[in-house]
């Protein structure tokens, strides 16, 4: 049986706030988690023989789905209410031109599923 992990969704029109979320919670296997660390590889060169143990590989803790507007969040957040499958945690941004704005999507994804747990976020 596969191990159950908390479902987010990230609602932003920014796709590289996306990236961000996938480079922070993602797999350490997993593409973006590998362009980080090529990059710690860039800025600080390699830690010497020996130095640092290399991890196993790990799954993500975190089961990650993604749109860029109010309206594809809010339908993702109801066919995941319709699997059984909820999401736990929904970041959404305050501001998503030309849609609904973060509070209206927030409203509309807590009518469907009141235990989802919002986040607001903003640039501003």
């Amino acid at each position: 049986m596969k191990p159950h992990h908390p479902r987010i969704v990230v609602i932003d029109d920014n796709p590289a706030i996306h990236e961000d979320f996938d480079k922070i919670l993602a797999a350490p296997e997993s593409k973006a988690a590998n362009a980080l660390g090529e990059t710690e590889l860039l800025l600080f060169g390699a830690p010497a023989s020996g130095a640092f143990p290399t991890p196993a590989p790990q799954e993500s803790q975190f089961e990650l789905s993604h749109a860029l507007q109010g309206q594809e969040g809010l339908a993702l957040v109801e066919q995941a209410v319709l699997e059984g499958r909820h999401y736990s945690v929904a970041f959404i941004d305050m501001r998503m031109p030309p849609g609904w704005d973060g509070l209206e999507t927030a409203e509309r994804i807590l009518k469907v599923d009141p235990a989802v747990q919002v986040v607001i976020c903003t640039a501003y």
